[in-house]
């Protein structure tokens, strides 16, 4: 079968010590039998059992807690004796290294653990319970370390070495032959026994006959290998090995890994995220920045805050603007800037801001993603791919004889990658100049507005990459009724005249017929025109309860939170559930001006650019109408 890098703990009670020439001598294994998840394991400590290479080469470290990058010593000599492993690690000069060696004299690191990898493994009995013991005839020493809390016997460390798989011969005592537990393909093969004088011919036999319900124990014992399989490989494939092992053991699914790894993709990318004030700019020095100074400066003559702001960003996120960058906490209006420390990193430029009451404002539609409950992952680096299940595996009814048929899981990935919006606004030479509170908040709500207002709408319409867009919710076709293909939203709702009380309840019953959980999260998002009649259209003939109720933003509708947008398209009414949209901004308003083409305007042109995207966990989660009993 295939095994990863195994580990081993032993207490150091007999250790010897000799501070003056920095040496530990200690027991490393013995033929202690361990559980494994694959059965109880012993390891032989027969002459020729233990593979010295390594050993006899000084290239074995001594490591602290399975830490690779911070070898502390190494091992300069062994000794096999009663049936035990000792070795005797040279401890370096270093002072981390001293520092260690020094808590293992004061018995305070008491414990040793060695990394081994196994390499013939011998079937030597079975129970009647189906429970097997195997006799690991052959293995090698990777490394030893000196750990303070030991870990579990049967759990590796996600080493090197353990994110591959070894190939270890297996010898099964009754038919002498090699089957791999991963393809379930028989080879005939003839295992050394520990015990002969000629390892190349004979077999230890089983002191325990196998059990009459041999088949069925068979099936069972495949099917948790393909498990086990399942988890190595997904462990291995997303650089969690560690978290798979701890599934393993703990007797969990594939399908909960998948799930615990896209958490931990979302919350990654969130801890990473540098946040709206990655260049940790202090009240006075946010109030201070003016967006009307850079852009009557301009990228060639910033000076002073903003463009050291700027040049800060640009190490930060390790790419050159094409003007200059605004950092996060300067888009906020200047009478709020004083609260920027408390600024969420998530969803910056996607917040609905709020204009100064002394300026007529322009009317504008209201955002409503972040509002409704989209996961805002603002400040990101790097692309984001979140793993997801789209297929599931089968479980089969069978014959007290009959072979287990495999089945396949089927898996994709969503994306989440910067795609360029961007806008253009002019302004006049004089409105830029002035020093006014009101002006400089007018100058970023414009140009900031514009941009969070198309990133908004494109969740919902966005075209695709084909046109440089995201791929928007309403963009998905839906699923027939009855049917839930990942690549399409839930069934669709159709009216087909006034708005009813079953047509509304059914938004929620399409969604989950595709298995999705609702959560608080869960929200219908309309046009006012279709809230207006919703609020007059009652559940029931006679019966004084409407369809939309509550006169604030938001309402409630089927019991869950419902907003009005014009975003919306006319008779359009979604429902889903809003945490399963994604809205992905890599950090800070790239900023260019143009102070030439308009001059004879006495005008300067500004061109905004952001990064950003969007996707969606599960298309599924949400359910849509255009024909919303607008009448």
């Amino acid at each position: 079968m295939k095994l990863p890098l195994q580990y081993r703990e032993f207490d150091v009670a007999d250790r010897a010590i000799d501070k003056e020439n920095r040496t530990i001598s200690f027991s490393v294994s013995s033929e202690t039998p361990v559980e494994k998840f694959w059965g109880t394991e012993i390891l032989s400590h027969e002459r020729g059992a233990i593979d010295t290479d390594r050993l006899d080469r000084g290239a074995v470290p001594f490591l602290t807690d399975h830490d690779r990058a911070g070898a502390i010593g190494r091992i300069i000599s062994y000794e096999i004796k009663n049936r035990r492993l000792y070795a005797t690690a040279k401890i370096s000069q270093r002072a981390e290294a001293q520092d260690v060696f020094q808590d293992i004299a004061d018995d305070i690191r008491n414990n040793i653990s060695v990394g081994y990898r196994a390499l013939n493994v011998t079937l030597k009995e079975r129970d009647e319970k189906g429970h097997e013991t195997y006799l690991v005839t052959k293995w090698a020493v990777y490394e030893i370390s000196t750990v303070s809390i030991p870990a579990d016997a049967t759990v590796g460390v996600g080493r090197s070495e353990q994110a591959q798989e070894f190939d270890v011969q297996i010898e099964n005592a009754e038919v002498t032959e090699t089957r791999s537990v991963f393809t379930g393909k028989p080879s005939i093969a003839t295992m050394p026994d520990a015990n002969s004088t000629n390892p190349q011919t004979q077999t230890i036999s089983s002191s325990q006959p196998a059990p009459a319900n041999q088949a069925q124990l068979d099936n069972v014992r495949d099917a948790e290998r393909a498990r086990v399989r399942e988890l190595l490989a997904l462990g291995e494939r997303h650089g969690v090995q560690k978290k798979a092992e701890d599934f393993i053991y703990s007797g969990q699914a594939p399908a909960d890994l998948r799930a615990a790894i896209l958490d931990d993709q979302i919350k990654f990318a969130e801890k990473t995220a540098i946040g709206s004030n990655p260049l940790g700019m202090n009240t006075r020095e946010i109030k201070r920045y003016s967006i009307c100074k850079a852009i009557r400066q301009g990228k060639l003559e910033l000076d002073g805050l903003e463009r050291e702001a700027s040049d800060g960003l640009t190490k930060v996120l390790h790419r050159e603007p094409a003007g200059f960058f605004v950092p996060d906490v300067a888009l906020m209006p200047l009478n709020a800037r004083d609260l920027s420390s408390g600024i969420a990193s998530a969803g910056g430029v996607t917040i609905e801001l709020q204009v100064e009451p002394t300026l007529i404002e322009y009317l504008r539609n209201k955002m409503i993603l972040g509002r409704a409950g989209a996961v805002m992952l603002g400040g990101l680096v790097g692309n984001i791919s979140i793993p997801r299940q789209t297929g599931p595996g089968q479980a089969y009814w069978l014959a007290e004889n009959a072979p287990t048929t495999a089945s396949s899981l089927v898996l994709d990935q969503i994306g989440l990658s910067p795609k360029r919006l961007a806008a253009m606004s002019n302004y006049s030479r004089q409105l830029v100049a002035q020093s006014s509170l009101d002006i400089e908040n007018m100058v970023r709500d414009d140009l900031l507005t514009v941009i969070a207002l198309a990133q908004d709408a494109a969740g919902l319409y966005g075209t695709g990459v084909a046109s440089n867009q995201p791929a928007g919710l309403l963009g998905y076709p839906a699923n027939p009724a009855g049917t839930y293909n990942y690549a399409q939203r839930a069934a669709s709702v159709t009216f087909g005249g006034a708005a009813t009380w079953k047509s509304v309840v059914q938004f929620e019953a399409n969604v989950e017929d595709c298995n999705v959980d609702l959560d608080e999260t869960a929200a219908y998002i309309t046009t006012p025109l279709v809230k207006g009649v919703w609020k007059t259209a009652t559940k029931a003939v006679n019966y004084p309860v409407y369809l939309w109720e509550g006169g604030g933003d938001p309402g409630a509708v089927n019991g869950y939170k419902a907003f009005a947008t014009k975003q919306v398209q006319s008779n359009t009414v979604v429902f889903g559930k809003w945490r399963d949209a994604i809205v992905a901004t890599w950090s800070g308003l790239d900023m260019i001006t143009d102070p030439f083409s308009l001059a004879p305007n006495f005008q300067i042109r500004v061109v905004v650019n952001l990064l950003t995207d969007i996707n969606f966990r599960y298309v599924l989660s949400f359910c849509a109408s255009t024909d919303a009993g607008n009448q």
